[in-house]
């Protein structure tokens, strides 16, 4: 199973992520005045909270076994689409009130050009955000192929030795067998001569035996009588 840390991350993320949906979406849009500014400042802190969390959540995943890393990788781009959601929003709610601050001290006095840098800023605000959001992601999946790839090759390496000693295990084995083969012929060389040596040491019997009957029937019947 995966890591029970990095479940536990998720579980607080995404309670994390639901308080942070409340208060940016209805909590804050309620408030006016230094209770709102109050709110926009504690809800930063809970962002800062969760984004502790999504670093912890990387962590495990980079250090999870490959099978696992899929599923987590997916449910931690879930999370931190939401995350970065939240983030994005809370910006337009900071920005607003500075907005709304200036226009308070200073009057509002249509588009002038306090307005239009305002505008402007805001515009480059959050293109830096989407471009700093597309670039974590990047890294984030970099940092996956990575880890994934030394997994990798850490598979490959285990297995390679795996069969470097199942050959040497096979090449003990030939040599065994080619050593037993050798004693064996010996052997039946051995059995071979020994089997030629006996037939030789027969057939000289046979031979000796034959030739003593004969002397024997020579002598007793054909042997002049003196």
């Amino acid at each position: 199973m995966s890591s029970e840390r990095f479940e536990n991350c998720c579980e607080d993320l995404s309670f994390l992520l639901k308080e942070l949906d409340k208060i940016i979406n209805v909590t804050i849009p309620k408030e006016s005045g230094e209770q709102r500014k109050n709110t926009v400042r504690k809800t930063q802190k809970k962002l800062d909270e969760a984004k502790n969390l999504l670093n912890d959540i990387d962590v495990e995943m980079q250090q999870a076994p490959s099978s696992f890393r899929n599923h987590m990788s997916s449910k931690a781009r879930s999370l931190r689409r939401d995350y970065e959601q939240y983030k994005f929003k809370l910006s337009e709610i900071m920005i607003g009130n500075n907005s709304a601050g200036r226009d308070q001290l200073f009057g509002n006095d249509g588009d002038t050009a306090v307005d239009r840098a305002e505008l402007n800023y805001r515009e480059k605000l959050i293109h830096g955000t989407e471009t700093l959001n597309r670039a974590s992601e990047s890294v984030a999946r970099s940092q996956r192929v990575a880890a994934e790839t030394d997994q990798i090759g850490v598979n490959i390496l285990g297995d390679l030795g795996d069969q470097r000693e199942s050959l040497i295990r096979t090449r003990d084995n030939l040599t065994d067998t080619n050593q037993e083969l050798g004693r064996s012929r010996r052997l039946i060389s051995s059995i071979g001569r020994r089997v030629i040596t006996n037939k030789l040491l027969l057939g000289f019997i046979i031979v000796l035996e034959v030739g003593i009957l004969g002397l024997v029937i020579y002598l007793k019947f054909f042997k002049p009588k003196k």
